[in-house]
């Protein structure tokens, strides 16, 4: 009889507290949303997944899905062993996937926000045994990983931003770009950003910058990580860069239903930058 895991979050909501300076900053915590997944129950031909996505997201009508493959992280170039399209449009919910045999080895479940495997925003690994017959006890579930945002600096004019994606994830070929909002935007029903700024390389951590804004005292905005062009290719083409899909106005709009992760910050107040 398979063992059932604790059913917990994997990871709790990252937040970032940048200290107000003299040419602008926030003293305001910044309110994270990230993708998270957990293990609720494992047989060796079944894994039933647990999945809060972002606020507001319908995974069913935008393709988002649940693959599994062997190994302890994601093998980026390779078929998963099963996947399943979310069946239903709730942001969070649970799916079992199933069409695969699990043997005495590493596998590891990925969250995806659109058709491809360059879209997984998501990942949480199933150890050897798990599920097993052979446990003694129900085991603490393990970690994963989500891509994540913080930010690096901020001022009225200029924001840096710290991102994170997957092991062995590369932003910069799957077209991955960050963009920020005034207030609490959605990106499920977008509007042309302030500024945005493609991810210019391959490493899964880095920073982006954004230049030339014009950050009011005290207000709102909102940063999103996309996992995927603002539009994609056209043949024999590769993929524009988000100020060029933004900047068209024309056809196709730009896609944000790629969102992997957001953030809500506030801008120092005048009264915190003397």
């Amino acid at each position: 009889m398979a063992k059932p895991f604790l059913a917990i979050l994997l990871f709790a909501v990252y937040g970032c507290v940048a200290h107000a300076s003299a040419s602008g900053g926030t003293t305001v915590a910044p309110d994270s949303s990230v993708i998270k997944l957990s293990i609720l129950n494992v047989t060796s031909e079944t894994a039933t997944v647990g999945y809060r996505s972002l606020p507001a997201n319908r995974p069913k009508t935008y393709g988002n899905f649940l693959a599994i493959w062997q190994g302890r992280m994601i093998p980026w170039q390779a078929p998963p062993l099963s996947r399943i399209t979310i069946p239903q449009d709730t942001d969070s919910g649970s799916v079992v996937l199933s069409g695969f045999t699990l043997t005495n080895l590493d596998y590891v479940i990925g969250y995806g926000t659109g058709p491809n495997t360059s879209t997984v925003a998501a990942s949480v690994p199933i150890p050897p045994d798990t599920g097993s017959d052979n446990d003694s006890g129900a085991a603490p579930a393990p970690a994963g990983n989500s891509v994540t945002m913080s930010l690096a600096s901020l001022t009225a004019e200029a924001v840096a931003v710290r991102y994170a994606t997957l092991p062995g994830y590369l932003p910069s070929s799957y077209g991955n770009w960050i963009g920020i909002w005034p207030g609490q935007m959605s990106p499920y029903n977008p509007f042309k950003p302030l500024a945005c700024a493609d991810v210019a390389t391959d490493a899964n951590l880095g920073t982006v910058a954004m230049n030339g804004l014009s950050l009011g005292a005290g207000e709102t905005y909102t940063l999103v990580y996309f996992t995927g062009p603002a539009v994609p290719a056209s043949t024999g083409k590769p993929p524009p860069g988000c100020a060029e899909a933004w900047s068209a106005g024309g056809t196709p709009a730009p896609d944000t239903t790629l969102a992997a992760a957001m953030l809500v910050f506030q801008a120092a107040s005048r009264a915190n930058t003397q």
